[in-house]
C-alpha cells in the first residue's frame, strides 16, 4: 500500500472483508469463514459457530464448497497486504483454472 495512509488502507479493507465477507470465491459459494482475530469458525450453511482454539491474530480464512481457500492478512513488517490462495483439481489445468477463477474473484476487495 503505498503513500502515508498504507497501513490505514489495510485496515480498512480487513476491517471490509469482516463486515461483508465474500459471497463466492472462485465459482463456489463460501461455506466456512475462520476469523483469527475473533477466534471464531462460522459455518455458513449450519450457522454454527467454534472456537479456533488458536491465539489472536488478525488473519482472515475463507472455504469455498471445492474446498479451495483464500487466507488474507497484512504484512507484520511493511504496509501490504498477504494473500494465499489453496486451490484443488484433479490436473494441473484444473488446478490453474480454480487459481485463476479465485484471484478474479477476490479482486475487488483490493
Amino acid at each position: 500500500m503505498d503513500g502515508f495512509d498504507g497501513i490505514e488502507k489495510m485496515k480498512c479493507i480487513m476491517e471490509n472483508l469482516r463486515c461483508n465477507p465474500p459471497k463466492m470465491l472462485g465459482e463456489s459459494e463460501i461455506v466456512s469463514i475462520r476469523d483469527y482475530k475473533t477466534g471464531i469458525i462460522t459455518d455458513l450453511k449450519t450457522g454454527k459457530a467454534e472456537s479456533t482454539g488458536l491465539p489472536s491474530s488478525n488473519v482472515l480464512y475463507y472455504v469455498n464448497a471445492k474446498n479451495d481457500v483464500v487466507v488474507v492478512r497484512p504484512s507484520g513488517t511493511e504496509p501490504k497486504l498477504k494473500i494465499y490462495y489453496l486451490v484443488n483439481g484433479e490436473t494441473a489445468e484444473m488446478a490453474e483454472h480454480s487459481l485463476s477463477v479465485c484471484k478474479e474473484s477476490m479482486k475487488k476487495y483490493f
